[in-house]
């Protein structure tokens, strides 16, 4: 059993949140009996009180219940009986290891330390900014528990990056040097059909190596981010229990983190009235209620998509969706491919032409033709999109359309670099120079980690 003690200042504020947090995130994982977890104060200011309540409020506006507090004082004998002590800021940590007599063990860390961050949480008591301190505690005990069952996690190789960058080609070298199979993390792939405009691989591209998360869904049916992640999982989990390496692969930011991170998801019941209102709402006005209720930011063409606005929204406003939240269910390498910004236009210029003497174009009309819908198409965006309105003449010629077009995965591409930056765990590949032999060697010894 890992014994963990969350400590602060006064034991009412910031330490019970993260105490609270973490037990909520041991219960969920199914590790309870796992773990130890208390919180305690450096001072004694505030001996017996409880959770200060705007603290109770924050946390209980994510179901989680604090009754039953009452602050207690660190003292030296804590040192023999729990494992770690995780403090809030540095006048904590000088606090317990004055204490502890200098910490001799390297019981005592801060608890941002776990994301990589040498800052301080800061304390509402004096801020007033409880939500600051939910992020700050939440991703560093959602950080804490994963680097604590992290050796108990299966191994997910993760291939993304930007548009027209190689990530398909590179994740079936991969696997067939590691006798693996891909799940493509792409929102359009899933869709049947979708083909040219996708960039979606074909029998020839695949080389014998097992795809899946590919023509998942028809055309005009509702999918979300929640329903890939149930799909992908279920994916990695069969190739993973027949002895298989399981390759994530795709540009999709939000679907590669569904799966990476462990965003917790739960459904709605479905109300008309409250459909059929938010279906008159545009995708911009529908994109602002979502990040008022959720605080969620999309991207990669997520932001535009009308039809899984209005799903996500209606599950905001019917308290039935969660935020994302970091339940990782996989020990993952994220390796990153991109070019420099003049060499990734002309590569989206060459396959853009490529893809129209393909016959891009015929596929979106077929499409059409098939009962794929115009607020399908549209909301599919780029490709989809641009063309449809060539189609409809509102775009007057196929030169007109291909700088529409151009201009518009550019734009997507350099949001997808945007995106991937804020990973810093992400290992991005010379491109430019050996960058087979470099992911070779890099998911070699990934997996060869105990």
């Amino acid at each position: 059993m890992i014994k963990i003690l969350f400590v602060c200042h006064g034991n009412i504020c910031r330490s019970p949140m993260a105490e609270f947090v973490m037990k909520d995130l041991v219960k969920k994982a199914g590790l309870e009996g796992q773990f130890e977890i208390a919180s305690a104060a450096t001072s004694a200011e505030e001996l017996g009180n409880p959770v200060y309540p705007p603290a109770r409020r924050k946390l209980a506006e994510h179901g989680i219940n604090c009754s039953g507090h009452a602050a207690r004082q660190l003292n030296a004998a804590d040192y023999r009986r729990w494992d770690l002590f995780l403090g809030m800021d540095s006048a904590n940590l000088r606090n317990m290891r004055r204490l502890f007599a200098g910490d001799r063990s390297g019981k005592v860390k801060a608890l941002l330390s776990y994301i990589g961050e040498d800052r301080d949480i800061s304390d509402p008591w004096y801020s007033g900014d409880f939500e600051a301190t939910w992020r700050d505690v939440y991703a560093g005990c959602s950080a804490l528990l994963a680097a604590l069952t992290e050796e108990k996690l299966p191994k997910l190789v993760v291939v993304l990056g930007t548009t027209a960058c190689g990530k398909s080609g590179l994740g079936v070298e991969l696997a067939k040097r590691f006798g693996g199979e891909i799940v493509s993390a792409d929102s359009r792939q899933v869709y049947t059909g979708l083909d040219l405009g996708t960039g979606k691989v074909t029998q020839e591209e695949m080389d014998g190596v097992p795809h899946h998360m590919l023509d998942v869904v028809a055309p005009n049916q509702p999918y979300s981010v929640a329903d890939f992640q149930v799909g992908a999982y279920a994916a990695i989990d069969d190739i993973i229990a027949r002895g298989k390496v399981p390759f994530l692969v795709g540009g999709s930011g939000l679907y590669v983190r569904a799966v990476t991170e462990g965003f917790a998801f739960t459904d709605a019941t479905p109300d008309p009235a409250l459909r059929a209102e938010l279906e008159g709402k545009t995708a911009a006005e529908l994109y602002a209620i979502l990040r008022e209720k959720t605080g969620v930011t999309l991207a990669n063409g997520e932001e535009n998509n009308h039809q899984r606005l209005v799903r996500s929204v209606e599950k905001a406003l019917a308290d039935g969706w969660e935020a994302p939240q970091a339940q990782p269910r996989y020990r993952c390498l994220l390796l990153g491919v991109n070019f420099p910004r003049d060499k990734v236009c002309q590569r989206i210029d060459d396959r853009l032409q490529t893809r129209i003497d393909a016959g891009m174009i015929e596929e979106v009309a077929g499409l059409r033709e098939a009962g794929a819908t115009d607020e399908f198409l549209e909301g599919l965006g780029l490709e989809y999109r641009y063309i449809l309105r060539y189609l409809k003449g509102e775009i007057p010629s196929l030169e007109a359309l291909k700088d529409e077009l151009g201009r518009a995965i550019k734009r997507f591409a350099k949001r997808q670099v945007q995106w991937f930056n804020r990973d810093r765990d992400v290992l991005w590949l010379d491109m430019e120079g050996d960058f087979l032999t470099q992911a070779v060697r890099t998911v070699e010894q990934f997996l060869k980690e105990p």
